[in-house]
């Protein structure tokens, strides 16, 4: 009899011990989680927190672009020298802006090399602006033919296209520009609106 409890005894001591065990294997796996879930949350947060960052700075600077917001309140009669008209003053402000942005990027660049890069990307779009002269006048023009003699059947449509394209990007070049600029806070707007709108009376007279 004493052996059968003896026996018993030492399962239910082996029993308690396989469940002790148990116990702290689970309490160590549960204090794992509780940090794991700690650190997805800290990150969580974080990236949270850069989405807002970079929704301030876009809305910053939509908010903050008086280019778009002078263009957007300028009315013509409609004509396509209007619109040239128009469309030319909207691009030679973006190119005005982009290259002063650029001036300015260059300065708070210390090192030569990067500030050659700047020209050089500088001197990338110029290119591009010239061959978007050729593609921007596709769908008013004869393709068929060579690219000097189609212009004589693009009318005068095409001064709009190739203003557009021009400011576009241009304006895509002032984006870009000031993704790069390390402190973008300090920029001012070489625009000015009052000038403009007086150009833009006496061209459009």
């Amino acid at each position: 009899m004493k052996k059968v409890i003896f026996a018993l005894s030492f399962l239910l001591f082996l029993s308690a011990c396989g469940r002790g065990e148990k116990d702290d294997q689970i309490a160590v796996l549960q204090t794992e989680n509780a940090a794991y879930q700690e650190e997805i949350s800290a990150l969580e947060a974080e990236n949270a927190s850069l989405r807002n960052q970079l929704k301030e700075q876009q809305n910053t600077g939509e908010e903050a672009d008086p280019i778009t917001s002078f263009f957007e309140t300028v009315e013509c009669d409609g004509s396509t020298i209007s619109m040239n008209i128009v469309a030319g003053s909207k691009a030679d402000a973006w190119e005005s802006e982009a290259l002063h942005l650029a001036e300015e990027l260059k300065d708070q660049l210390p090192l030569q090399e990067d500030r050659d890069l700047v020209d050089a990307y500088l001197h990338a779009v110029e290119e591009q602006v010239e061959r978007m002269n050729i593609i921007a006048v596709y769908p008013v023009s004869d393709v068929s033919i060579p690219y000097p003699d189609r212009l004589n059947t693009s009318g005068t449509l095409r001064g709009v296209l190739w203003a557009g394209s021009r400011s576009k990007l241009w304006q895509d070049t002032f984006s870009q520009l000031c993704f790069a600029l390390p402190d973008y806070q300090d920029y001012t707007y070489l625009f000015d609106a009052g000038r403009t709108e007086q150009e833009l009376a006496e061209a459009l007279q």
